[in-house]
């Protein structure tokens, strides 16, 4: 009579994860509204690496949770900057802060909100005779030698 081995599964390492649906769906909802994620995350008691490290991972499809809530989140960072012009009362700290929330929002998305360059090139030069100029340099540079 042979008897089976039992084979055990080998332990898991590392600390348990903290992801749950619901703390995705908090978090993602807060991202919505506009709050930054170091903020959310000193709410939650959460570093922000662990957050950006759920979405790199993908747990449980949460990047493309993640990705939509943050592209909500600069269009309602846009609103707010939006509120500061209209409501303003004190001209210069308000200036500031839509300067700051302007420049943060061209850097998450520069395509949407960035600042569109205009770039003229006027070429006058005629490339073929540019292209004989430079031959006729090297070709009389080793003339010389």
């Amino acid at each position: 009579m042979t008897k089976k081995k039992q084979t055990k599964k080998p332990a898991k390492r590392g600390r348990p994860t903290r992801y749950t649906k619901a703390l995705a769906g908090r978090i993602c909802d807060r991202l919505q509204n506009g709050e930054s994620l170091r903020a959310i995350c000193r709410d939650e008691g959460l570093a922000p690496g662990t957050v950006l490290n759920w979405a790199a991972k993908d747990t449980n499809g949460f990047y493309a949770q993640y990705a939509r809530a943050r592209d909500i989140g600069l269009d309602a960072r846009v609103e707010e900057m939006m509120d500061v012009v209209e409501n303003s009362d004190d001209p210069q700290r308000d200036r500031l802060r839509f300067d700051a929330m302007r420049w943060y929002t061209s850097k998450l998305a520069p395509k949407r909100y960035g600042e569109r360059l205009e770039v003229e090139h006027d070429v006058s030069d005629n490339l073929a005779d540019r292209l004989l100029e430079a031959r006729k340099r090297v070709t009389d540079g080793f003339k010389n030698d």
